[in-house]
């Protein structure tokens, strides 16, 4: 038997690469598969970075719709609160002309209580036309009852220089003012400073018959006799009735110069007297007041003192005040008064004289030449009533007069006037930073009676300019100065000029 032939052996291929070159090349391949590596982890991090992206993306557009959603809802509510609010308006409209008388009313009875609050809040002890019951602005209710009080005043300090001889020294009194050859002629110029205008009030409102308010008032100052503390106003409003002391209804208080002096104007007519008054709104732009009040009145004798009259008769006061536009208030009042009284040279005689008086102001705002700017007049004049203008009240015996030959009572004439212009600079009235100037010229004349002595009072002329600021709400600082003159019966005369700066806080 034939033995297999053992197959051949193919030889080992021969290795290409030398063994150096060989480590060479796997190096090589390793670095590439590191980089590659590498470059995928890239691509990883990169694709993870994008999914971030891509679901902040998703949120936003989720955010954006949901918001998107909501305006339009927002959108859908406020058109439907339009279509309502148009229902309505018709609705009004056609009740409105239904019944229109009842719409007009309301709407100035609102303008009416918003100007008569306003006024409040600027002249506290001015009575108001309309009083709320209960809560007013200001107020702490009283607990357990339908009653509301409100605490308040000012402190009013002035320094005054008296650069003239002049009978008084914190205040400009024109008819002291000497003429040249009398006693204190020759009074040289003098400082005071006084805070004796400082005052303290209250105001109680409640509830009384009817569930009409009742409010009462009650304020005082410090410039009384030796300083004492003296009462200003006390009074009661019940509706239209008011009974207590106050302003007179012949007065206007309203009528506001601007001056900064604690005695006024030489003319002016702001007294305060104790009265009985009713007031009502007789037209949407029409008020009516009518009153008795007391009957003070002054008198000179015939030596030349001065002696009180013997009352009787009350005043009897009539007063309207006409607002037909928002920046005009005009006012007029009348007063007839019966005078009587005894001399010392007729003694248990008494002797009478009826006396009347007639009073026109006003204020004009909005001035077509300034919006901001004011012009407040006063005109008073009549027989026998020096007791309503400022100077002669303070003078003391203008109403009438003795005459020293007869005894027969006699009474004096006297008119006088004001005028007042205002000039905003800046700012509202009362808001902080607010300043304004007022210049205030007034003439107080009396017709003299053929006994009165040379010496009598005949006129005053008085001049003032200011400049007032207001640093903070309910506060102003101001600085005025004031010029006057008095002429007597004979033609002598004479000039006194004063300056002064206040500062007032009202609380």
């Amino acid at each position: 038997m034939n033995k297999p032939v053992p197959a051949k052996k193919k030889p080992k291929p021969k290795d290409p690469f030398t063994a150096a070159q060989r480590r060479e090349l796997e190096k090589i391949v390793e670095e590439a598969r590191k980089a590659l590596v590498k470059e995928r982890e890239e691509v990883e991090a990169a694709m993870a970075q994008l999914r971030a992206e891509r679901e902040a993306l998703e949120r936003e557009k989720a955010e954006v719709a949901a918001k998107q959603a909501a305006v339009e809802e927002h959108a859908a509510k406020v058109e439907a609160l339009a279509t309502e609010l148009e229902t309505q308006r018709l609705r009004l409209d056609e009740i409105s002309q239904s019944i229109p008388t009842l719409v007009q009313p309301s709407q100035e009875l609102a303008e009416r209580l918003a100007k008569l609050e306003e006024t409040s809040r600027k002249k506290p002890e001015l009575p108001s036309e309309v009083v709320s019951a209960g809560d007013f602005p200001g107020s702490i209710r009283i607990p357990g009852s339908l009653g509301a009080i409100k605490f308040g005043g000012s402190v009013w300090v002035s320094a005054v220089s008296t650069l003239d001889a002049l009978g008084s020294d914190d205040r400009f009194l024109t008819y002291t003012i000497p003429v040249v050859g009398d006693p204190g002629a020759e009074k040289g110029p003098r400082t005071s400073f006084w805070a004796n205008p400082s005052r303290l009030n209250f105001d109680f409102r409640t509830k009384g018959p009817g569930d009409r308010a009742i409010r009462s008032f009650v304020e005082g100052d410090f410039a009384g006799p030796s300083n004492g503390f003296r009462l200003r106003h006390a009074y009661v409003q019940y509706g239209g009735v008011l009974a207590g002391q106050t302003w007179s209804t012949f007065s206007d208080p309203d009528a506001d110069h601007g001056d900064l002096d604690f005695e006024g104007v030489n003319p002016e007519n702001v007294q305060r007297q104790a009265q009985f008054r009713y007031t009502r709104r007789v037209l949407p732009s029409l008020l009516m007041a009518a009153a008795v009040e007391y009957p003070n009145a002054s008198l000179t004798d015939t030596d030349g003192q001065t002696v009180r009259a013997v009352n009787q008769t009350p005043d009897f006061v009539l007063r309207a005040t006409w607002t037909r536009w928002a920046a005009t208030r005009l006012q007029g009042s009348a007063v007839l008064r019966n005078i009587r009284g005894e001399s010392a040279s007729r003694p248990h005689e008494t002797q009478k004289a009826t006396g009347w008086g007639l009073s026109a102001s006003g204020t004009l705002s909005q001035l077509p030449w300034a919006s901001r700017d004011e012009i407040t007049f006063q005109v008073n004049g009549g027989t026998g009533i020096a007791r309503f203008i400022n100077d002669l009240n303070s003078a003391g015996g203008q109403d009438g007069a003795f005459d020293p030959a007869t005894g027969e009572l006699e009474l004096l004439s006297h008119w006088g006037w004001y005028a007042a212009y205002l000039h905003r600079w800046r700012g509202r009235a009362g808001e902080p930073g607010e300043m304004h100037s007022s210049a205030v010229l007034g003439n107080v004349h009396v017709d003299n009676l053929e006994f009165q002595a040379s010496s009598a009072y005949r006129t005053t002329s008085r001049f003032s300019l200011n400049l007032v600021w207001t640093p903070a709400r309910n506060s102003d600082l101001g600085i005025q100065y004031i010029w006057g003159q008095r002429t007597n019966r004979n033609g002598a005369s004479g000039e006194a000029r004063q300056i002064q700066v206040r500062a007032r806080y009202n609380f």
